[in-house]
Parts: C-alpha cells; structure tokens; sequence
C-alpha cells in the first residue's frame, strides 16, 4: 500500500495499491464516505497504475492524502486503507477470471444525470453478455444518444466495477477500450463471450 502526495483538489481520498503476480492495480476511496473515487484494472507497473489513478482522480477535482490527522481522522483513513486493498484485490481476482460480485458503494459525486444514468445502466450489464452503445443508451433513457454513452464509457473511472468492457459496437466489433483492446476481448473470453472470428457472437449481446 502507498499513500500518496497532495495533487490538489477539494476532496480526500485515500490511495490503496495492491501487487498481485507481477501486475499492480490502484484504488481511491473517499475518506469522509467510503465510496469509490476511482480504481484501475491490474497495469505491468507500479508507475502505470498510479498515473491511471491521478488522472481519474484530478478530473473530479480530488486530493489523494497520506498524511495523519486527528485521531477520528486516522480511523476514517484506516478503514479507507483497508476498503481499498479489499477493493484491489477483488480487481484483480476478477481479471483471472473469477466470478467477482462488486457491491461497494460508488461515488457520483461531479457526474451528471446522464453519466450517472449511463453507469449505473453499464454495471447492470450481467457477467457472460455485452451490449451495444445504442442498447446502453435507449435503457439509461436516453435513446439515439451512443456517441454520447461512447464518451462517458471512455473516461470510466470504475473500471471494472463499470464494466466497460462489455459495451462494443452493434455489429459485434469490439470498439475502443481505455485498457486496449486486447484485454478488452481478454476479460470478455474470460467471461465465457464467444466470438466469430473477431466479432462477438450475436447470442451474447443483449436485444
């Protein structure tokens, strides 16, 4: 676990880093409510993954802190520490393939009704399907917008508690991916997706 220097904002987080066989994932919770800030998938380097962190952090305006306050603050930043590193470790038993359930609360706090409306559809999306930018849009209550959903998708700071992965292009192409899309097609196979050829079979995407 590292905690990290100011980067300036007006909220605190706490920073939790956990290594697991050679690949380092990066957790911020909000100090004051416990709630997800942001989180990273498992990057080959330390340096990766808080550079991911800082910059889903700065975008909503946040302070990462690893100093010590007063004795109730201490506690509140030890049971941030402590969230983080479980948070962490679920992420990167997810990516091996295991069958993670995420219920940690999320922090909305910044996003707008519609990005908000948007995760909350993409995270309803069930383990084992994905659906297209347009699926996501008409059921977030929003329909025709899917270049819209395509913008929030790319700057999810909850990958992959939003699974943002499992929202591809209509015709089963997989599209872009802030992770690659190599991993993207990787934690799709993993969750059992199939594929014809290189486009994901149309009994896995949700009508």
């Amino acid at each position: 676990m590292y905690g990290s220097d100011l980067i300036g904002g007006s909220r605190e987080a706490f920073l939790s880093v956990m290594e697991k066989e050679g690949k380092t994932c990066a957790v911020a919770i909000s100090i004051s409510s416990l709630r997800i800030v942001s989180t990273t998938l498992p990057k080959s380097s330390l340096d990766g993954a808080l550079r991911s962190l800082r910059r889903n952090v700065e975008r909503r305006n946040r302070v990462l802190v690893s100093r010590r306050g007063s004795p109730t603050e201490s506690r509140s930043i030890s049971e941030a520490k402590n969230t983080g590193w479980k948070v962490a470790r679920k992420i990167h038993d997810f990516c091996t393939g295991k069958n993670i359930r995420f219920s940690e609360r999320l922090d909305f706090s910044g996003f707008t009704a519609f990005q908000k409306q948007v995760m909350l559809t993409t995270k309803s999306i069930p383990r084992g399907k994905a659906a297209s930018y347009s699926w996501v849009a008409k059921k977030a209550g929003f329909p025709g917008a899917c270049r819209a959903v395509g913008n929030v998708m790319a700057a999810n700071p909850f990958s992959p508690i939003v699974p943002c992965h499992r929202v591809v292009r209509s015709n089963g192409e997989l599209g872009n991916f802030g992770g690659g899309t190599p991993t993207k097609k990787k934690l799709l196979l993993l969750e059992g997706v199939q594929f014809d050829r290189n486009l994901i079979s149309q009994d896995y995407l949700l009508k």
